[in-house]
């Protein structure tokens, strides 16, 4: 989901004729240093299909949506991260512990997450584009 919403330019989703869906998604991960969690047989035999279920942690996510921003924190610093930059919010309050980072992954909360973590990009300003829309503002021109 993450991949998909930015549709990076650098992204190729050619995978060889025996790869798994998923494969050009893990390279991508991979070649940025992002947490990445790989897919296993969910049987004993190694010839068994693969689940196409990934089945993640609120904070697995957590470490993924950080590890995009370009920060290399461990789960817990991860966690607060996101909090403090409100991309994601607690299931019970927005403390860590009320994060729940070992309950299990939703669809929902999953795109809840990226929804936000999309959106805290598009609101984004750089400290210089404020100090600049300040220094244009009628108010300001009382001063000089």
């Amino acid at each position: 989901m993450l991949i998909r919403a930015f549709n990076p330019e650098d992204y190729n989703d050619k995978k060889a004729e025996n790869e798994e869906w998923y494969s050009p998604y893990i390279d991508y991960a991979f070649s940025y240093g992002w947490y990445v969690i790989i897919p296993f047989p969910t049987s004993g035999s190694l010839n068994a299909s693969l689940n196409s279920d990934l089945h993640l942690s609120r904070g697995q996510a957590a470490k993924i949506i950080a590890d995009a921003t370009g920060k290399n924190y461990n789960h817990p610093d991860s966690i607060r991260y996101l909090l403090d930059n409100n991309i994601v919010e607690g299931k019970v309050d927005n403390s860590y512990s009320g994060f729940k980072d070992s309950d299990p992954l939703t669809r929902a909360e999953a795109l809840t997450m990226v929804k936000h973590y999309v959106l805290s990009l598009i609101n984004y300003k750089s400290p210089l584009a404020n100090q600049k829309n300040m220094n244009q503002s009628p108010k300001n021109d009382l001063f000089f």
